[in-house]
């Protein structure tokens, strides 16, 4: 994610980040199902893939120097796997991780994967950069190997990214985002999201709260346009019913909202308590409120 950041401060484009005032992690140690073997211990993050995919339908094509009118609503989807976990600011080295994280099945591999599906609406735009506040959604984080029934996740062909074993899901309460066209070919933004637990496998996802309706998911990420090596026409094939096959509407026909814009996401996501996730929540409103008193005044 790193790069990334760096990508955007390069361009010139403000990147912001509800995380940055997050009072309090739940550190959790991840086991596979039924709690038989320890994946990683005493980890603040899982640090999704920097190819991560991200579709908003019937925002396409990628325009600079056309202003969204506000109030509209937009449908995102997102899958993607991690790739590493944190521990506070350090990276959790690799002796600490169960081996063969996004290895083959057959010789062995496991993977941990995230989907998404949310609605956002404009509350703020001029020509070349826009910004959303997030009404609502759902997300869901799984475990697959040989074992829990799965397929191995396939960019290509939207696979394997919603299926296997469910170890946590939930309801997306509220959250931000931000996307600016910083050239006629590039596009950089952020998305924050904030969301209450539905289901949690206790046994996969130990030291956290016992009440689930203390337990909130906080993922938050940098999106890029083109999305090269991330493109992908599929989206939630052949997984969970509660996320439908999609596949991407690539046929511009003529101006803006006229096929679906493909991002590059790049995230992570952490369990905070109640009182970081109201906190988190209220950073949100403030900036969605802040980007609707601009506008106003611009006009």
């Amino acid at each position: 994610m790193k790069k990334f950041l760096m990508t955007a401060v390069a361009a010139g484009v403000a990147v912001f980040s509800s995380a940055a005032v997050q009072a309090q992690v739940l550190p959790v140690n991840v086991y596979t199902p039924g709690g038989g073997t320890a994946i990683v211990q005493n980890i603040t993050d899982f640090d999704y893939n920097s190819n991560g995919s991200a579709v908003v339908i019937g925002a396409g094509p990628f325009i600079q120097g056309f202003a969204v009118p506000n109030g509209t609503l937009f449908t995102n989807k997102i899958q993607t796997n991690v790739i590493g976990f944190n521990r506070g600011a350090s990276a959790v080295g690799s002796s600490e991780i169960l081996a063969g994280l996004n290895d083959n099945f057959g010789a062995g591999g496991y993977e941990i994967t995230a989907v998404a599906t949310f609605v956002e609406q404009v509350v703020s735009s001029t020509v070349n950069s826009t910004t959303f506040q997030i009404l609502s959604g759902t997300v869901a984080i799984y475990f697959d190997n040989t074992a829990s029934g799965g397929v191995k996740a396939d960019l290509a062909a939207g696979t394997g990214y919603d299926d296997g074993a469910l170890i946590w899901s939930g309801s997306i309460i509220g959250g931000d985002a931000n996307f600016t066209a910083a050239t006629p070919t590039v596009g950089l933004g952020s998305t924050n999201v904030i969301a209450s637990t539905s289901f949690i496998d206790a046994t996969s996802l130990q030291n956290l709260p016992s009440s689930i309706l203390s337990i909130f998911l906080n993922a938050e990420g940098q999106t890029g346009y083109p999305a090269g090596n991330a493109t992908t026409a599929n989206y939630h094939i052949g997984g969970s019913a509660a996320y439908p096959n999609y596949v991407v509407d690539t046929v511009c026909e003529a101006g803006p909202g006229s096929c679906d814009l493909q991002l590059r996401f790049d995230g992570s996501s952490r369990f905070v308590p109640e009182p970081g996730a109201l906190a988190l929540l209220g950073v949100a409103a403030v900036a969605a409120g802040a980007g609707v008193r601009r506008n106003r005044k611009s006009k």
